[in-house]
């Protein structure tokens, strides 16, 4: 049986668990999402832009609100999950040695001989550490456990492993506010793995530069670059495969962190809205939906590729989710994504061109056309919408409150989203607290991801139901804490996931220092000192 006792995989455990406890007690409150720092400079400069004195009162009531979300915690409370392999004690140790109890350490292995041997080991040491036989994901849906920190140790490649850390966010099975450490092997540079990477980064809005030059692993200057897609650059296809077999590595390491931070901030709530028609019936008709999903989906990808762009979607319509087929729900992952896309989109006029009929036309004589027709079409989006979601859209430009007083003017998709993630309880990541590294293990270099995690309840359970919303935002002060808190998770997600609030800075980014966005740190190499 192979053991897991090398230094480097025990210098990459220290450092594992000592971030992920700090994370979630001692330093908790600066790594809120919603944090009061923050968020009093946030308030202070909303009055400041507006020239007047808001009510610090209610501003007080939402502070002591969302320390009730937030919580505190001790390592003594942490839940924690890891795959445990056939030497369990080697985490262990680590947790026990930071304050975690070790009833509350859950243990997960799905192999059948290390599972026996993980067993064995326990006699002597932790007998009462539970372990799990089976997959994580299986147990999650069983348990009914919140966890507070996933370890997802995997022996392969995220590539082929996705699916575990998906479900895992769909089943929301991490606590409000979580740690989630994804290590991963580098996959081999196959023809199948770059040609999942290049249909992967051909569609992505943003990605690490590193994927076109290979520099990755840290230098002088800690931070990624990050640069405009594909669309934007003028790269096809055929030339950022060749990238990406050059610089594999670098790109397989960027679709790590990538792929985990997108789903868990658009696509998981996406997902948990529009899958069933009992969450998706309070935002769309369902019915309109089923009668034109086709026509408003071409009409979106029409525009967007008229426009040189890509529908961001694409990024996972072939090799990810495009042949899903989930039992008990309406829709799939890529479809729930493409619903979302156009949900987000209906505020705004649209418009399709009939090819078929500038087709027609040109068979034609002119005198032949008697009543010539424009083959530009619009579609109206906005009939998905359920009747509550209309009236939001059609009086939401009303109330904008010191609309050009702010960086960005609030535009009617934000609230569609707030609505959406509201009921689709994403994972948003504090970006400002992300790790990762890198480390030779036995015979695989390892891919390591720690991701801080954050529903932001403070915001969402705030907001009051759909019904009551427009009458909510009229109330100014509870609007600007609200348009705060979107501010907020905006800072941290900023050209890293850049569709989530898009347009929705109040303070300028570094317009001061308290106003810097977050920037992804550069991976950095485990070693081990001889």
């Amino acid at each position: 049986m192979e053991s897991y006792k090398q230094p480097v995989k025990e210098l990459s455990r220290r450092i594992i668990w000592d971030h992920s406890v700090e994370t979630l007690t001692s330093r908790r409150n600066e790594n809120r999402i919603l944090n009061a720092s923050y968020m009093e400079h946030l308030w202070l400069y909303c009055q400041q832009q507006l020239n007047e004195n808001l009510d610090i009162a209610t501003f007080v009531k939402w502070k002591e609100y969302a320390d009730i979300c937030y919580g505190e915690k001790e390592a003594k409370d942490l839940k924690v999950a890891f795959f445990c392999g056939s030497e369990p004690e080697n985490d262990v140790r680590h947790l026990l040695r930071l304050g975690v109890r070790i009833e509350n350490i859950y243990a997960f292995e799905s192999d059948n001989k290390s599972f026996r041997a993980a067993v064995e080991s326990l006699h002597n040491t932790y007998p009462l550490l539970k372990i799990y036989k089976g997959k994580i994901e299986a147990h999650a849906e069983l348990l009914n456990t919140k966890f507070d920190i996933v370890y997802a140790d995997f022996t392969g490649t995220l590539i082929k492993e996705y699916k575990t850390i998906v479900k895992l966010l769909d089943l929301n099975a991490l606590s409000d506010m979580s740690v989630l450490i994804v290590n991963t092997t580098y996959p081999d540079a196959t023809d199948d793995n770059i040609s999942f990477l290049t249909n992967y980064f051909f569609y992505d809005t943003y990605f690490e530069r590193s994927v076109l030059d290979g520099e990755e692993v840290e230098c002088n200057d800690n931070k990624v670059e990050l640069i405009e897609g594909c669309d934007a650059l003028g790269i096809n296809k055929e030339s950022l495969e060749d990238k990406i077999r050059e610089n594999f590595e670098c790109s397989y390491s960027a679709f790590q962190t990538s792929f985990i931070l997108d789903y868990a901030n658009r696509y998981k709530a996406s997902f948990e809205v529009f899958k069933q028609s009992v969450l998706s019936g309070r935002l769309i008709d369902n019915n309109q939906l089923k009668k034109n999903k086709t026509d408003y989906q071409d009409t979106l990808a029409q525009e967007y590729a008229e426009s040189g762009l890509s529908l961001s979607s694409d990024q996972y319509k072939t090799e990810v989710f495009a042949d899903e087929n989930e039992k008990g729900v309406m829709y799939g992952h890529l479809d729930c994504m493409r619903i979302a896309e156009v949900f987000l989109q209906s505020p705004y006029s649209h418009s399709f061109t009939d090819y078929s009929k500038i087709k027609e036309w040109m068979t034609l004589k002119d005198e032949d056309i008697e009543n010539p027709q424009n083959e530009l079409r619009t579609i109206d989006f906005r009939a998905i919408l359920s009747n509550e979601v209309r009236n939001v859209i059609d009086n939401i430009g009303k109330w904008f409150y010191g609309k050009y007083d702010f960086c960005d003017q609030p535009m009617q998709h934000l609230w569609l989203e707030l609505l959406m993630n509201q009921y689709g309880h994403p994972y948003h990541t504090n970006v400002g607290n992300h790790k990762r590294y890198l480390y030779q293990a036995k015979t695989r270099k390892m891919c390591l991801d720690i991701f801080t995690l954050d529903k932001c309840r403070a915001l969402y359970d705030w907001i009051p139901m759909l019904e009551y919303f427009i009458h909510d935002m009229q109330n100014h002060n509870r609007q600007m804490i609200t348009r705060m808190c979107i501010d907020a998770i905006d800072k941290q997600l900023l050209h890293i996931v850049d569709e989530v609030y898009y347009g929705a800075a109040l303070v300028g980014i570094n317009e001061y220092e308290w106003s810097k966005n977050k920037e992804l740190p550069r991976r950095r190499e485990i070693l081990v000192d001889s």
